[in-house]
């Protein structure tokens, strides 16, 4: 097991997003404007910004499990 660290933390959080963006097909450059179906009303986009939140919400808690259960923050064994 290697040593916590902040760098490895950012490595380990951004090669996790990076899967995401390419399994999901994300456009970093788009936002949320990528999720939204043509013609979407205002009621769909509120639906979709709780939903946008919630997953963050959701991330935030898996980085705090992963950093208590070790695995975020230490470099990942070659």
């Amino acid at each position: 097991m290697g040593r916590f660290t902040k760098s490895a933390v950012i490595d380990d959080l951004r090669a996790r997003a990076s899967r995401v963006e390419e399994e999901q097909g994300f456009d970093r450059r788009t936002g949320t404007a990528q999720l939204l179906p043509p013609g979407a009303d205002e009621s769909t986009e509120a639906l979709i910004d709780r939903a946008v939140a919630y997953g963050e919400w959701q991330a935030l808690e898996r980085m705090a499990e992963g950093i208590e259960e070790g695995q975020l923050g230490k470099p990942a064994n070659k």
